[in-house]
């Protein structure tokens, strides 16, 4: 249930129509469903050009339990998660399935979504207004194909033993993937973020993007509203700026 402080601020908002809400809250909802934010990367993805290899993994919302699940819509490993985005503990615990019977530890509704090797990088993309910036951060091992285990995982602790036990010994760190790993285009970067921004009528965001190993394809795997923006420089001049400037608007 949403608190009681948002609510409030909802009300203030209504009640004071001279503010300027740069962000409404009825927007930032949108973020905090992952099926939601997963139709909206597959409607981006239809509206970019192909030239710029963005193709989002194929994904499936699991609603009701059943004894077998549907998986011919997508191909393992599929990474699970809740479909709740933010706000508690569970939905950041998720974990890699590697075969149906791995989909029937999780809890409906969850969203199965293909698991793309991408060497151990994330880029974390902030968004304030026009400004863009790119953050490499270490991220999920390749996985190899003669795993069967799902493995579990908390996405805010570092990863589990068992996680780094799936890399190759003859893989090179993470450290030196994540340092070796080329950023996205950034005429890329910036028509998702741009199409994110005019779909859900935000500004300030970050979403995450990762490369396909096998394709070089990229996809956005997250999106986040006012995430820490960590590594971004002088990131309070810079949301001081976008602020006054909403705020200069007729």
């Amino acid at each position: 249930m949403e608190s009681e402080r948002v609510q409030k601020f909802e009300e203030y908002c209504r009640q004071h129509p001279q503010l300027r809400n740069v962000d409404p809250v009825q927007n930032q909802r949108q973020v905090m469903n992952r099926s939601v934010i997963n139709d909206l990367l597959l409607k981006i993805e239809s509206q970019l050009p192909k030239e710029m290899q963005f193709r989002m993994p194929r994904h499936t919302l699991f609603s009701e339990e059943k004894p077998v699940y549907d998986t011919s819509s997508f191909n393992f490993p599929v990474i699970c998660k809740t479909t709740v985005a933010c706000g508690s503990g569970e939905s950041h615990m998720m974990g890699i399935v590697f075969e149906e019977k791995g989909l029937h530890s999780f809890q409906v509704p969850f969203i199965a979504q293909e698991f793309y090797n991408h060497n151990s990088t994330i880029y974390k993309v902030f968004t304030i207004g026009d400004y863009v910036k790119i953050v490499k951060r270490p991220s999920l091992p390749n996985m190899p194909p003669s795993h069967h285990e799902t493995v579990f995982f908390d996405s805010q602790k570092p990863f589990a033993p068992q996680m780094q036990a799936l890399k190759s010994p003859t893989e090179k760190s993470d450290e030196e993937m994540v340092n070796e790993a080329p950023l996205p285009p950034m005429e890329t970067i910036k028509a998702i973020s741009n199409a994110i921004r005019t779909t859900l009528g935000l500004n300030i965001f970050g979403f995450d993007v990762i490369t396909q190993l096998e394709t070089g394809n990229h996809a956005a795997v997250d999106i986040n509203y006012f995430p820490s923006f960590g590594g971004v420089e002088n990131f309070w001049s810079i949301l001081g700026e976008f602020l006054l400037s909403q705020a200069s608007k007729e």
